[in-house]
């Protein structure tokens, strides 16, 4: 167990039982002041009045949570503050805690771009060095690897089923990502139900840490939104109407975000408000440079069903199923013949089959 105590240079501290004291975040105290004052626990307060990106915000949230001025989280609902004034913490200061985590955002290293093993990955590290986009690997026919632009895919629907290999498509796509474009370059949230993406924390290109629990992805998709009309408004104001032309101008400079969401179908089942920042976040994001790639089978429930059906760019396993075919429009997937095998549906040019690469 850890505790946080105020010490003599007035600052915050973890105290391990068995360690020196660790600083945690300097703005500890106003957001303690802030939550408390408003009667409520919010990553988005936080965010909105005290000026900080998202990943601090609930890194805040849990140190509050920790020292017992909020409650816990429950799903979206927001956090009760427990005590009435900061005073009534500082007279009972030494609150026990949980363990400190550390935060892509605290790792501080120089980035360098990896050599990937894959041969025909690493080929196509060399042909998108001098190019001025983010492209995304996305499967082989024959010995061709087969990529495209970001911003020409918009977002990306991945139909899968427990017996395809979607996860390994994910997995090379975001390894190519992290190991090609710099985090200056290129951001990620990552949103795994599976746990088989985890690895991927400690990534400089992580804006959180993998959302394991799936009850955070609102609050995730929640500051998505709020980033997206961030960075509309200044197009709006530098009279542009793209990312690239933004990043034109002098001075400015913005990263690609890309959110990946394997396992969707239980994220809607916990909220609605899912739902509705997804749809919002596909009818704009492309704009703001901001894009989605989400990994599930097709729910049948109609609304949820319509929405992954409208990605512009489609991914496709092996389906099992004349409905599951009739709502991904097409029929060639039927007559895939192994997990690695999938159906290429770009949102410009031909469809093509294609394989996952190993």
């Amino acid at each position: 167990m850890t505790k946080y105590i105020l010490a003599n240079d007035g600052k915050f501290h973890v105290k391990h039982e068995m360690s020196d004291m660790v600083d945690v975040d300097e703005l500890f105290e106003q957001a303690a002041r802030l939550v408390i004052e408003n009667r409520i626990g919010s990553a988005s307060l936080i965010q909105r009045r005290l000026e900080v990106g998202y990943a601090r915000a609930a890194r805040m949230l849990d140190q509050l949570e920790q020292a017992g001025i909020i409650s816990a989280s429950e799903g979206n609902k927001p956090r009760e503050v427990i005590i009435n004034s900061f005073e009534d913490y500082m007279k009972n200061k030494g609150v026990d805690v949980g363990p400190e985590e550390v935060y892509p955002e605290d790792i501080k290293k120089e980035w360098q771009p990896k050599k990937l093993s894959n041969l025909l990955l690493s080929e196509l590290q060399k042909e998108v060095a001098d190019l001025n986009e983010v492209r995304v690997p996305i499967g082989i026919d024959k010995r061709r690897m087969v990529s495209a632009s970001i911003e020409e895919l918009g977002h990306i629907y991945v139909f899968n089923s427990p017996l395809s290999n979607s996860i390994g498509l994910l997995r090379s796509q975001l390894d190519f990502l992290v190991n090609t474009y710099s985090p200056d370059r290129l951001k990620l949230i990552v949103s795994d139900d599976t746990r088989l993406l985890a690895d991927f924390n400690g990534s400089e290109h992580l804006l959180t840490p993998v959302i394991l629990d799936q009850s955070k992805v609102e609050n995730a998709l929640g500051w998505v939104i709020m980033e997206i009309e961030r960075r509309l408004k200044m197009f709006q104001e530098c009279s542009v109407n793209s990312l690239k032309k933004y990043n034109e101008l002098d001075g400015a400079s913005l990263p690609e975000i890309v959110c990946v969401v394997s396992g969707i179908n239980k994220i809607f089942s916990i909220d609605d408000a899912v739902f509705y920042r997804m749809e919002r976040l596909m009818s704009s994001g492309h704009l703001a440079g901001i894009h989605l790639i989400v990994s599930s089978p097709l729910t049948m429930e109609r609304k949820y069903s319509k929405l992954l059906t409208s990605f512009p760019t489609k991914i496709i396993f092996k389906t099992f199923s004349t409905s599951q075919a009739d709502l991904l429009g097409t029929d060639d997937a039927f007559e895939l013949s192994n997990e690695d095998e999938f159906i290429f549906i770009p949102a410009y040019g031909k469809v093509e089959k294609l394989s996952v690469y190993r």
